[in-house]
């Protein structure tokens, strides 16, 4: 049974009172905020940067960097094999001291036995036992990971109740939130970190924050909740807590600045605190976990486009592709570009990629329905948003509340219900405040590439359906998303150095993109001028 929020919110929340609040559900990507702030928890994707509450000016309602913001609620996991193997792995015994890497599990055709022989053989160990003790942990932990990944898949889309235990997952990095055991910003509490497989610190109870919820029932998308530590830490359960001390610490403010890579500068954010764990006191921050996207059948998810999809936009008629190369001029603005890869696993150029984004963050992942809510179009490069200029053309802002930065799509079918796009789906680009987008007639020849073609970008009123300006909806697939991010993150940090012997129209082939892994698909706009060449990607 679904319920409707009757409190009216504002920032980041508004609009969590026109949605029907549904039950969180194991799988659902979330957003997490503290009660009282116009406030966010994010994490860079950087495993040795801590994660941070970011806070933002009242009328903010959706963060630029949103993509570091998504968690996952996963299901409990077991780590008693691991702790096992750790246990033996710090005593430094069964290899003698010599700080030998754990062997491999053992092959289909062996018995733990043989390996360990084997092993004990190759390194020159005499104690055998301990070897085999050690391969026994790792058979155990594969094992005991296997079924996790088990269990995950088993209870994705069961309800989550108050009292449950859950754990959270970053979205992009896959890292899990975990307390360390290390002394927080405040006296009493103790630091967040992120770990690739998480341990017992890493599992959290969701209890409500009032006794007018009771433990069993359905926790729905906003509530009101606590998350205190399952495993007691030096004797005590710890719960999430913001803290209020990094505002005042201008040095530690700006060490978790720069550990994010971000700014106090940009992006209309006022400060940030540190997310810690503290014993439970009067000064308990409580917290909502608001759904950003439901979790879906993984076949569901592919066919339906979705908000912060990436996409490029095909003109069907002139062949074109909505193309955005990093200037604002004339020529340099918006285009629609010659070009007939046209099929999902063909090259695509980073200048057409675009990124679906809501006008507000709840339900910000949700499906896109023709006609209905609006979105954004944010340029994956440069983070600008196509926006409609002088009412009669297309160009870019980064005003993230302009108005006229604001489109929806309607379907080319005569059906006038509200459906969900698909993926490869005819629609027409409609600007909330204007009308149609159309192409122009006429074309201008290209002066850099010489073979190609664009045209120019206009508005018509919405009296007349330009049915020659339908364009087709091409979803980017997340490798070819991988790929521009790891450029765009290199150039980020070349920012202000030289950039020189990066060449127009150079391509970066897979061998010699950078072996970093992408910890965000999101950053400030910051130089546009260092994404002037056109980077292919491939999959």
């Amino acid at each position: 049974m679904k319920s409707t929020i009757q409190k009216s919110y504002a920032g980041l929340l508004s609009g969590l009172e026109d949605h029907e609040s549904e039950c969180l559900r194991f799988g659902d990507q979330i957003v997490i905020s503290p009660e009282g702030h116009n406030a966010i928890l994010m994490h860079s994707g950087y495993k040795k940067s801590r994660p941070l509450i970011q806070i933002f000016y009242e009328n903010i309602t959706t963060p630029t960097n949103i993509l570091d913001c998504r968690w996952r609620i996963s299901p409990k996991c077991q780590y008693e094999a691991s702790k096992a193997l750790k246990k033996i792995q710090k005593k430094r015994l069964w290899d003698g001291g010599q700080g030998l890497p754990v062997p491999r599990r053992p092959g289909r055709f062996e018995t733990v036995e043989e390996a360990a022989s084997k092993f004990a053989a190759a390194h020159n160990l005499h104690d055998v036992e301990a070897v085999k003790e050690v391969m026994g942990c790792v058979v155990a932990m594969e094992e005991e990971q296997e079924a996790n990944e088990a269990e995950l898949i088993r209870r994705q889309g069961k309800i989550i109740l108050f009292g449950d235990s859950i754990q959270i997952r970053h979205v992009t990095s896959g890292l899990f939130l975990t307390i360390s055991k290390l002394r927080g910003s405040e006296k009493g509490t103790r630091a967040f970190e992120m770990t690739d497989q998480g341990n017992d610190y890493a599992t959290f109870k969701v209890q409500p924050a009032f006794r007018t919820y009771g433990q069993g029932e359905p926790i729905r998308s906003g509530d009101l909740a606590f998350l205190a530590s399952e495993k007691k830490i030096f004797g005590l359960h710890m719960l999430f807590h913001m803290s209020s001390t990094v505002g005042r610490d201008t040095i530690l403010r700006d060490k978790l600045l720069d550990e994010n890579q971000l700014t106090l500068s940009s992006a209309a954010r006022t400060g940030l605190e540190e997310l810690n764990a503290s014993p439970v006191d009067a000064t308990t921050t409580m917290f909502r976990l608001v759904i950003f996207q439901q979790w879906e059948e993984p076949q569901l998810e592919d066919e339906y486009v979705h908000g912060d999809d990436v996409v490029c936009l095909y003109h069907k008629d002139f062949e074109s592709y909505l193309e955005f190369n990093g200037n604002d001029g004339d020529i340099g603005g918006p285009v629609w570009r010659e070009s007939q890869r046209t099929s999902e696993k063909a090259r695509k150029k980073s200048y057409w990629m675009w990124r679906i984004e809501f006008s507000s963050l709840v339900s910000g992942g949700e499906r896109v329905n023709a006609m209905a809510r609006h979105f954004r179009l944010k340029h994956l490069l440069t983070d600008l948003y196509l926006c409609v200029k002088h009412g009669n053309t297309l160009g870019v802002t980064d005003d993230i509340n302009d108005e006229n930065a604001l489109f929806s799509f309607k379907l080319f079918s005569k059906d006038e219900s509200v459906q969900p796009v698909r993926s490869g789906s005819s629609v027409f680009l409609v600007s909330k405040c204007h009308g149609w987008v159309v192409a122009k007639q006429h074309t201008v020849k290209d002066d850099e590439l010489k073979k190609r073609y664009c045209r120019k970008i206009g508005i018509r009123p919405l009296d007349y359906i330009p049915e020659r300006d339908v364009v087709m909806i091409v979803r980017v697939n997340s490798k070819m998303i991988a790929n521009v991010v790891k450029v765009k993150d290199v150039f980020q940090c070349c920012e202000g150095e030289s950039v020189a012997g990066i060449k127009d129209g150079c391509r970066l082939e897979e061998s010699s993109r950078p072996s970093q892994s992408p910890a965000k698909c999101s950053r400030g706009a910051g130089n546009v001028s260092a994404f002037c060449s056109p980077v292919s990607v491939t999959k």
